[in-house]
């Protein structure tokens, strides 16, 4: 698994590029070991950088099937899901998964970053 620009592999067989943007002073290093926890349960970087909530107690196990990546999510209901939980923990307001997306993208130009 690399931190680098790949073409990944997401919903519905699309591929995106995608590039890390550390929007914290930690956020390398947070990505950096939760990486080596997945590479320890034996993920590759043909595995989904976030497995499935539903497969997580399984990563130890064997591959459900030899040589094939783990599953992908379907969808972004449980995205929605875990953000949903994750505002309700926190006791704050709910914005939709793709508020982040405008966050980062106007972070990113805050930043004076190449389009590149």
């Amino acid at each position: 698994m690399s931190t680098g620009p790949k073409v990944i592999r997401t919903k519905n067989s699309k591929s995106i590029v995608t590039f890390f943007l550390p929007f914290t002073t930690n956020a390398q290093t947070v990505l950096e070991k939760w990486i080596a926890e997945l590479t320890e349960f034996g993920l590759t970087s043909a595995d989904a950088l976030f497995p499935r909530d539903i497969d997580l107690p399984h990563l130890s196990a064997v591959r459900p099937i030899a040589d094939e990546p783990w599953p992908c999510w379907r969808g972004s209901s449980q995205v929605r899901r875990i953000v949903r939980m994750a505002f309700g923990v926190a006791d704050v307001p709910e914005y939709a998964p793709h508020v982040f997306r405008h966050m980062f993208a106007q972070h990113a130009l805050s930043l004076n970053l190449s389009i590149e």
